[in-house]
Order: structure tokens, then C-alpha cells, then sequence
């Protein structure tokens, strides 16, 4: 009996450890967002404009943005919103 609750105890670590990973990644994703849009605007206000900061601001922004965009799905497949015929539109 002891052994079954040791692996629960186990199972429900690693579940939590998961969860915080997972919200941790979310967390990291926005804070790239602000980070290269930060620079990239700190690149783009001065007087000389410093082209490397700006590259390496826009990068920053955009890897934030991919790791957001991989965790969206596909739109549902079916028949709702999508017209089939010319008749389905008409109606």
C-alpha cells in the first residue's frame, strides 16, 4: 500500500512540475514580446538609429511571436461557418 501512494505522491509532482513548465513557457513567451519590441522602439528613437540593436530587437520579437503561433491550432473542420454551394450562400 505504501508503494502505491509513493507513486501517486511521484505522479502528482510531475503533473504540478508539468503545469509550471507549461505556464512558465507562456510567461516567456510574452516577456520576449515586450523585450524585442522594447528594443527594437529603443533602436528606432534615437538620432542614429544603432541597425544592430534594431536586428537583434526584431528577432528577439519574433521568436516570441513563433513560439506563440506553433501552440495555436488549425480551424475545426466541418460544415458550420463554411459555405458548401452557391445555394447554401443564397438562403
Amino acid at each position: 500500500m505504501a508503494f502505491k501512494m509513493k507513486n501517486a505522491t511521484n505522479f502528482t509532482k510531475l503533473v504540478f512540475k508539468f503545469a509550471l513548465m507549461k505556464s512558465f513557457s507562456k510567461i516567456l513567451n510574452y516577456v520576449l514580446i515586450l523585450v524585442g519590441a522594447s528594443v527594437a522602439i529603443y533602436a528606432q528613437a534615437g538620432e542614429q538609429q544603432d541597425t544592430v540593436i534594431l536586428i537583434v530587437g526584431i528577432m528577439v520579437l519574433m521568436l516570441g511571436i513563433y513560439r506563440i503561433s506553433k501552440n495555436i491550432g488549425d480551424r475545426p473542420k466541418g460544415p458550420e461557418g463554411f459555405v458548401q454551394t452557391e445555394e447554401d450562400d443564397t438562403e
